[in-house]
């Protein structure tokens, strides 16, 4: 890419975060609350996903998802095994 292609970009960048530097701002300080019951702002929520907390919500959906996953199965089969 030329220097002069870059800079072009560069001043549409710089343009677009001064025409929507207040949405942009609230942005990044907007809280978001997880299912796994962890808050964190925008801006870090790769850092969040990566969390002891999150993990380990994680791994308790799919075990709680499995067990319901059987539970429905069962249910299912019995209603057929009774028709």
């Amino acid at each position: 890419m030329s220097n002069n292609a870059s800079d072009s970009t560069s001043e549409k960048q710089k343009k677009y975060y001064e025409q929507n530097r207040e949405i942009i701002c609230k942005k990044k300080r907007k809280h978001f609350n997880c299912a796994c019951g962890g808050r964190y702002k925008y801006s870090n929520k790769a850092r969040h996903l990566k969390t002891k907390k999150h993990q380990k919500y994680l791994k308790e959906k799919v075990v709680v998802e499995k067990m319901m996953r059987e539970i429905i199965t069962e249910i299912v089969n019995n209603v057929i095994n009774h028709l």
